[in-house]
């Protein structure tokens, strides 16, 4: 995020009127990517946002460096609570430190900053032979992602159990067509001999937006097959 806001106690000589001062936390920059990003959970295909950011800060003529950490998933009534608890817990415990300061500056999104400094200044002389599982390590690489704004269509049916051992979610993969990005389930319940699912069907181009009507084809396909397979669209 950036190092310039409009809130601040050090302000710049010469800047753009909306990032004239240097940030005194990184609550707040976080909170506003969380806040972003809860958007776009469908296309990511995530059930909540967690970032975490090292910055530094400035307050009373001090910088230092700054570690916030943040979750949400958009929902009125969640609560991370225990989540980021068990967070700091494992840093603690994997630092060997004796306490770990912390405030919890937002409630939703829920976000905990701490000085990073304050960390490295109270650490074991002997950390240094703390490093990283190489096991933990994955061989990730970069692959573009597209700029245009994505579409969702929801698809709620009744099916027969046998039906969805045979494996409905593959067809439903197999008929969404090309520019579905992603098929997951959301819901999941059983009466008597049938089972109740909803899926996620998120929609993009990778250079132009996407228009209802081209989507809603692509949508009819999957109730097609869905009915096909003598499923109840509900």
């Amino acid at each position: 995020n950036y190092t310039f806001t409009k809130v601040g106690e050090v302000a710049l000589a010469k800047a753009a009127s909306d990032k004239n001062k240097l940030r005194t936390n990184l609550t707040d920059g976080l909170v506003e990517s969380i806040n972003k990003n809860v958007h776009n959970m469908s296309l990511l295909d995530m059930d909540s946002v967690k970032v975490f950011e090292f910055g530094n800060c400035f307050v009373d003529g001090y910088e230092w460096t700054s570690l916030a950490i943040g979750v949400d998933d958009g929902k009125k009534r969640s609560n991370f609570g225990e989540e980021v608890d068990l967070i700091l817990s494992e840093i603690k415990r994997t630092l060997r430190l004796e306490k770990l300061d912390h405030e919890k500056k937002s409630v939703k999104p829920l976000v905990a900053e701490l000085s990073f400094d304050g960390i490295v200044s109270s650490l074991d002389e002997n950390i240094n032979n703390v490093y990283l599982d190489k096991n933990l390590i994955r061989d990730v690489k970069y692959k573009s992602f597209s700029m245009m704004p994505f579409i969702v269509r929801d698809v709620a049916f009744w099916a027969l159990e046998n039906i969805v051992r045979e494996g409905i979610e593959k067809a439903i993969i197999e008929n969404a067509g090309e520019l579905c990005v992603s098929v997951k389930k959301f819901d999941e319940f059983k009466k008597d001999d049938k089972v109740s699912l909803g899926y996620r069907l998120v929609y993009q181009d990778m250079s132009r937006t996407l228009t209802d009507e081209e989507v809603n084809v692509y949508a009819e396909n999957v109730y097609g097959k869905l009915k096909d397979l003598g499923c109840e669209i509900r």
